[in-house]
């Protein structure tokens, strides 16, 4: 892992991106239905994303996967801890 890892809700908050937007983009780019209340949830915990989800979020937030973080939300802060 590289130490640093963007949320999902920071990622789509980078690019200026409504939850209804990305809803929206997914439907239109990559003909997957998933509603914002989907996107919302993904948010807070994203463990169970699939792998060609993250790779259409990656694209669409214009950022690595390698620095997203797939998870529980609440476990992002001692998850990036790395000591000196």
């Amino acid at each position: 892992m590289n130490g640093f890892q963007i949320t999902l809700a920071a990622a789509r908050k980078n690019r200026s991106l409504s939850q209804k937007e990305v809803s929206e983009i997914l439907k239109e780019k990559y003909g997957i239905k998933l509603s914002r209340q989907a996107i919302q949830r993904y948010e807070k915990d994203s463990s169970e994303i699939s792998l060609a989800l993250s790779e259409y979020l990656s694209e669409i937030y214009e950022i690595p996967k390698d620095y997203i973080f797939f998870g529980n939300e609440s476990t992002l802060s001692y998850t990036n801890y790395q000591p000196a």
